[in-house]
């Protein structure tokens, strides 16, 4: 979930049991603190920009279990600490671009595959799919 009053969202997510079913997307370390300190067991799902980020994240919430990328953090060395780390690698592929899968040949998947990443958003979900499916 993107959101700011990350304590209404977390009351509620708690109240009917899914906190174990909601990533809390946070943007800024300070945040991240905000929501651990509601609950250790809360699922961050931080954006990474540099490695620096990664760096941050890591001692704020250890083990951190995802974290999303950036297209310009999705670089070796970043993702070689997250992966070190147990963090799996969660990207946007073809998130509000002209650019479509078959347009490209899955290239953007096929590179985020060979990165060993793990969690895909999309606005081609069943196309991606059936890719996935069929390689």
């Amino acid at each position: 979930m993107k959101i700011s009053d990350y304590k209404a969202v977390y009351n509620l997510v708690k109240r009917y049991g899914m906190l174990s079913q909601v990533l809390f997307t946070v943007y800024d370390v300070s945040t991240a603190r905000k929501v651990i300190n509601l609950d250790r067991n809360a699922i961050l799902l931080p954006v990474i920009y540099e490695m620096q980020d990664m760096e941050n994240y890591l001692a704020v919430c250890k083990p951190l279990p995802v974290a999303q990328f950036n297209s310009a953090a999705f670089t070796e060395d970043i993702l070689a600490k997250a992966s070190g780390n147990g963090v799996s690698l969660f990207k946007n592929i073809y998130i509000n671009t002209s650019i479509t899968p078959t347009s490209d040949n899955y290239k953007q998947v096929k590179a985020f595959l060979a990165k060993q990443g793990s969690i895909i958003q999309t606005d081609y979900p069943v196309e991606l799919k059936e890719y996935l499916k069929n390689n």
